[in-house]
């Protein structure tokens, strides 16, 4: 419930936030990665969601990551569970700047240096329409997102993956 939350409050904030990538950006933090509102990485950021090789559901980011580059490149990457290069992710319009890595933090705080110059009423309901009005459905969708995942920590399947993630092994699926 509390990451739930802090997703729906960045969602909700009324500023554009900008991340600044240059590292994994895996799980949970891939999510807070794609509740921003602009993003700048450089190449050695990566992109993930190794939930289902522990035998649990990414149903929290599911659908921001749906929202955020479309359902066919969100179920390519869930289903995989593969990193994305910083390429890809660039590719499939989630970051939306690649920079050199002694950079990212520079151009990330120039990308907010932009965004100020405009007034903030139409910052705030730009973002207002674009979270709220084109992605409507996106609060309900999180929350049947996270009850997802909290019935999958519940698995046995979850239960294995998570012991071989600890005991750094391949998990055994019966």
């Amino acid at each position: 419930v509390l990451y739930r939350d802090l997703i729906e409050a960045m969602l909700r904030f009324p500023k554009p936030l900008v991340a600044a990538v240059n590292g994994p950006a895996v799980a949970g933090g891939a999510g807070l990665v794609m509740a921003c509102d602009l993003v700048v990485a450089c190449d050695s950021a990566s992109f993930g969601f190794p939930e289902p090789r522990r035998g649990i559901v990414a149903g929290m980011v599911a659908p921001l990551l749906a929202f955020r580059v479309g359902a066919s490149r969100a179920a390519y990457l869930l289903f995989t569970a593969q990193l994305a290069t910083a390429r890809e992710m660039h590719g499939y319009g989630l970051y939306h700047e690649l920079v050199d890595e002694d950079k990212t933090w520079a151009r990330a705080s120039q990308l907010v240096a932009e965004v100020a110059k405009s007034a903030p009423e139409s910052m705030q309901a730009t973002k207002r329409l674009l979270n709220e009005t084109i992605g409507e459905s996106l609060a309900e969708q999180l929350s049947a997102g996270a009850a997802a995942s909290a019935a999958s920590r519940t698995t046995e399947a979850a239960a294995e993956g998570l012991k071989a993630f600890l005991e750094k092994r391949e998990p055994k699926w019966w």
